[in-house]
């Protein structure tokens, strides 16, 4: 389980928002072959734009790293 970026302990649960935030990528591998590598977060913040906007940006850059990292390790096998 990963921190969200904000405390979200809210005695009003309907005060809060479900942010979404997935990426994905297809590497062909040759030979008509193919890697699908989904990298996806759902992180609880309070329900205010500035919260949901910061939310949002820190779901995307934890994303994008993962990915990143993902594609890495793929490349790593490869090599192997």
């Amino acid at each position: 389980m990963v921190d969200a970026p904000y405390d979200v302990k809210n005695k009003r649960p309907e005060a809060l928002t479900r942010v979404i935030f997935r990426r994905g990528v297809t590497i062909s591998l040759g030979d008509y072959n193919g890697e699908r590598i989904d990298v996806g977060i759902e992180p609880v913040c309070p329900s205010t734009s500035k919260k949901i906007d910061g939310t949002y940006e820190w779901a995307r850059d934890w994303v994008l790293e993962r990915l990143g990292d993902e594609v890495d390790s793929l490349d790593e096998d490869e090599d192997e």
